[in-house]
């Protein structure tokens, strides 16, 4: 239930993030069996994946999965694709976002930019015609965290700048508990900063999906861990 895997605030002598019991328990939680096999396998989703992208069989359900949370009035998760963390396989996985209950307008929710598809795989292309041109290696391009990359492997921190710059709108709305949202490595995403007036603390998943038998990011068969550097 951390605020964002590339980064949960400060962090101890050790690089662990601060917030003693709620932290271990954050990070506890991914390992659960109600969590990693009966809500990430669930078989209606794992099914549709199968039927949407033809998979079929070859659907692969993979066990690094973020499970976040996003408190009030907390710093947002910044803008970024997907395919910039999973660069160690081909660029034809499938996120589904999974609200954990209901998500007012102002509670923090993740935010699409209108056309951010088409987008991303521009920034992908130029940022490989960039790694070539400033002599980076295959390991050191596929790396979220090289020195072409923002920090954390991040487009923008903030999303007003990024769109409007762009001339693109950000398209919101409300989420309620069942909701699932899919998308492509390259759909350019963030969340908002919850500020919903209960205090009510987002929680919410990214699952991912693979055809297995394509080459895929294997470092992303390993339940999530802190500090495991993807």
């Amino acid at each position: 239930m951390l605020m964002c895997s590339r980064g949960a605030g400060s962090t101890d002598a050790n690089g662990r993030p601060r917030g003693g019991i709620f932290v271990d328990l954050a990070l506890q939680a991914h390992a659960e069996p109600w969590y990693k096999d009966e809500f990430c396998k669930h078989p209606a989703l794992l099914s549709f994946i199968a039927k949407l992208t033809g998979w079929g069989d070859d659907t692969l359900s993979l066990a690094r999965s973020l499970l976040r949370n996003n408190t009030p009035h907390n710093k947002a998760i910044g803008v970024h694709y997907d395919q910039i963390f999973l660069r160690h396989g081909e660029d034809t996985s499938m996120t589904a976002w999974v609200p954990m209950g209901d998500i007012a307008l102002d509670g923090g929710g993740l935010i699409y930019l209108e056309n951010g598809h088409v987008l991303g795989r521009e920034i992908e292309t130029n940022f490989f015609n960039k790694a070539k041109q400033t002599g980076l290696t295959e390991e050191e391009a596929k790396d979220a965290f090289n020195k072409n990359m923002m920090s954390g492997g991040l487009l923008a921190d903030g999303p007003k700048e990024f769109a409007e710059d762009r001339g693109l709108r950000w398209l919101v709305t409300e989420y309620e508990a069942g909701d699932v949202v899919l998308h492509t490595p390259y759909t350019i995403h963030a969340s908002t900063i919850n500020k919903d007036p209960k205090n009510i603390i987002r929680l919410g998943t990214d699952l991912r999906f693979v055809n297995s038998s394509r080459p895929y990011d294997k470092r992303w068969t390993n339940v999530y861990s802190f500090g495991d550097g993807v």
